[in-house]
This record gives structure tokens, sequence and C-alpha cells, in this order.
């Protein structure tokens, strides 16, 4: 799926130094279209499990862990339960347990059964601090074996030039799959209360409709508000940083985030943002000095943040250079991969 996590996977499979390690890849149900970002040297694996019980898939991966001596098991959010009973039948084999949840994810963790595998991963990557913290102090995992890991970026030349509808300095996008946490029902009605005050902003938004109903709850309050015309459905695609490119602000306002890429994805682009106060956004823009931060389910705030980027030019600008310089020096690709390695050479 074209989600965070699964971004980060394959980033880190295609950056890992081919000097040091032999990197594999695994998608546990099925491909998807993040399969063609695979870098030639990571060899793929496709699992296709049929369902949770299906142990037979289970025995054919490990069977294939011994074969290619693999050493250490990366597992990304609720593979850990996956990875323990690998590592129940192979015993040599080292644990990383990547939790991506965000706070809303935190408390539908069921703590008992999240405490009992958890305490199998050698060490535990959080990619918030929060979440680090509840690692700790719900799960009772060690402090040493728990360690703060942002997500990151690589930078990306444009591959074609898209052309838009709407003009120039009055695009906003948001990139975001269309379900509950994303919470587009907020924006649509913030844009409804921008367009009353700038009727050539135009929205467009980018993501799978993972939540069929919500999507059509979603297109029906864009009808009722009469944004038909200021909206674009794109829909999922490959091509997010091109998209980007032609845009001017970039816009997340979800109730829950662990580390969102999407803001990330902004950064790169140079894209002035405004977002929600959730999950490591304020950690993102600074504090606000990089973007601008609004309470969530705040369709008020969210818009008035959204016309001062819309009138302003210069703020535009001002946002978008210092977001692009902070992503660019903090959330690179190559420093996070460094850590990661690190790890990976004390386990081994």
């Amino acid at each position: 799926a074209l989600g965070g996590a699964e971004h980060m996977a394959v980033l880190l499979a295609n950056n890992l130094p081919e000097s040091r390690y032999r990197a594999y890849l695994c998608a546990s149900r099925q491909a998807g279209a993040l399969q063609d970002k695979i870098q030639p040297h990571v060899i793929f694996y496709n699992m296709r499990r049929k369902g949770r019980f299906d142990l037979l898939s289970v025995f054919r991966l490990a069977k294939f862990i011994r074969r290619e001596n693999i050493g250490i098991l990366h597992a990304h959010t609720t593979s850990l339960f996956l990875g323990v009973i690998l590592c129940w039948m192979l015993p040599s084999l080292r644990l990383v347990w990547h939790d991506h949840f965000g706070e809303q994810g935190m408390r539908a963790h069921p703590v008992w059964l999240y405490r009992s595998f958890a305490r199998r991963a050698d060490i535990v990557f959080c990619v918030t601090r929060e979440l680090a913290d509840w690692s700790v102090h719900s799960l009772g995992l060690p402090v040493e074996r728990v360690r703060y890991l942002p997500n990151f970026i690589e930078t990306l030349p444009p591959i074609t030039q898209i052309i838009l509808p709407g003009e120039a300095g009055k695009r906003i996008v948001c990139v975001a799959n269309i379900r509950l946490q994303k919470d587009h029902l907020t924006l649509l009605r913030a844009l409804a209360r921008v367009i009353q005050v700038d009727a050539r902003a135009h929205l467009f938004l980018v993501g799978a409709e993972t939540d069929p109903a919500l999507a059509k709850q979603a297109r029906q309050e864009s009808l009722r508000l009469g944004l038909d015309a200021h909206v674009s459905w794109l829909g999922l695609r490959n091509d997010v940083p091109d998209l980007l490119e032609q845009c001017d602000i970039g816009v997340l306002s979800s109730i829950s985030e662990g580390f969102p890429v999407a803001l990330l994805e902004y950064g790169r682009a140079g894209l002035a943002v405004v977002s929600t106060q959730v999950g490591q956004a304020a950690e993102i823009l600074e504090n606000g000095r990089a973007g601008a931060l609004v309470p969530r389910s705040d369709p008020e705030a969210l818009a008035e943040q959204l016309i001062q980027m819309l009138q302003s030019p210069s703020v535009r600008r001002q946002f978008g250079e210092r977001l692009q310089a902070r992503v660019l020096r903090e959330y690179g690709v190559e420093s996070i991969v460094q850590r990661v390695c690190g790890i990976y050479e004390t386990l081994i």
C-alpha cells in the first residue's frame, strides 16, 4: 500500500549500503504500486499471505530466511507479530521492530498483547518521542532498547512536467489517503471558508480511497458545500513529487499522526505548509517557524492560515524556504540510514 510506513520500508531497503548489507524487502500480503520503486539490488519477496492464520506462508518465509542466511529482521508496525513467530522458529534471528503508530494508534494498541511480543524485539524504533515514552512506560521495554527514529526522505528530481488546473499561487495540495485519521471533512469545510475570501483557490486531493464509505461522504460534503469547481480528486499517484512542484501550499488536516511523511514531501518541494498540531508535526515545522500549526478539527483556524498563505506570496516563500532547508538538513536519507546501520552493527 502507498502509506508512510511502506515508503519508509522501501527507502530503507534501497539505501542500505551495498558494500555492507544484502537487502531484502518482504510484502506480507501482496505487492503494490511501491514495488516499482524498489532498486534492482534489493531482493523482493512476496509472501502472499492469505490470512492471519496462513501458517504455510510463514513456513515458506522461514525457509527463505534460513536459505539466504538473513541475520536481521526489520519488522514494521503490526508485522511485529509475524517477526516474533519467525524468531521462535529461527532463534539466531535478530529482531528490530519499527513502530509507526500515531497517538490514535497508541490508544488502539492492546497493551497486554504488544507488551508480550515487543519484549522479544532486540531494538524498537519509534517515529515519535511520545511513542518511545509509551514503549518504555506502558510496554515496559528497557530504555536502552528503544530509539526515537524520525522518518526521512530522499531528494528526487522531477520526472515529468504536469499541468494542473487552477492558477499559480492558488494551488493547495493534500497528500493523504482518505481515511478517518486524515480528517478530509474538516479540510473541505475549511476550503468552503477560504473560497469566500479567495474564489481562485483550488485544492488537490492526492491519495487512495482506503475507506470507500468515508470517501463517498467526503464527496457528498464537497457537493453540499459547492466546492466541485475548487477540488480535484487525483486519487492514488506515483508522481507525487511532480505534482507538488506545481502547487503552492501543502496542507495536512489529520486528527492523529506519527511522523507525517507528507510534511517532508511538502518541505522537499519547497511548499509553504499548514498542518494540524499532531504527532511530530510541530517538530518538523520547528514549532511554527517553518510552517503554520493549527488545532485539529478546527476548520475556522485551518481556513484562516490558508487564507493568510494565499494572500501573501512573501509569507509563502519564507515558510517554504525555511522548511525546505530544514527537511534536507535534518531528515535526509543519508543521516537516518547511518543511524540504522549503527544499530544493525551492534546486533550483528
